[in-house]
């Protein structure tokens, strides 16, 4: 079987500059996460769901990302069907998933912590922050998804070459952030309530 040099330097041209970009931004998501300590300490668990929040939202933003990169080369979704059928089907399913899991993600890192006996551990709080970070950085990638796959597809670029070395960075940056903002709006929701109780 002979290689298809023009293809390969095709793949190349197209993936290469957003896998390094993907580096770069996955060494400081890295480094973002290494100096929160004191996030740590405000919400006990919180590290028995960072890894899963962050597999979660690639794994689900990849699948959605390959499904319409799929239905680019199908003629099923383009640019110019706009938000037909096929392409908001794909998107519900994405955000519905989002929803389920973080739920789940939420209260197996309760579980897990209780288990390696983290103190102060507060099923509430983790289900919650897992909730409120998944569902955001969820909306945020799936705009990036649907935006970079089409504005590709129709620049003649194929979708599959750039989404993932993209989302690999955004969805780990953005899920990061969305951590940050959640453990947040927990802390002051669950400050508000105890007044209020």
């Amino acid at each position: 079987m002979l290689l298809d040099t023009k293809l390969l330097y095709k793949v190349l041209r197209e993936s290469l500059p957003f896998f390094v970009l993907a580096t770069v931004g996955e060494l400081g998501a890295g480094v973002t996460l290494s100096n929160v300590e004191n996030l740590y300490e405000l919400v006990p668990g919180l590290l028995a769901i960072i890894p899963a929040v962050l597999s979660m939202r690639g794994s689900i933003s990849l699948a959605l990302a390959s499904r319409i990169g799929t239905g680019t080369h199908l003629g099923l979704i383009s640019w110019n069907q706009g938000f037909n059928a096929e392409l908001k089907n794909n998107i519900y399913a994405a955000l519905l998933l989002s929803l389920f899991l973080s739920t789940v993600l939420g209260a197996m890192g309760y579980f897990v912590s209780v288990f390696l006996g983290v103190q102060g551990v507060s099923f509430v709080q983790l289900v919650l922050v897992a909730l409120i970070a998944g569902m955001v950085a969820g909306l945020a990638q799936v705009g990036v998804t649907v935006f970079i796959s089409l504005y590709s597809s129709r620049r003649g670029i194929d979708p599959d070459n750039v989404t993932i070395p993209i989302l690999a960075t955004v969805g780990d940056v953005v899920s990061v952030l969305c951590i940050f903002l959640a453990v947040r709006v927990v802390d002051i929701l669950l400050v508000y309530i105890g007044g209020i109780v």
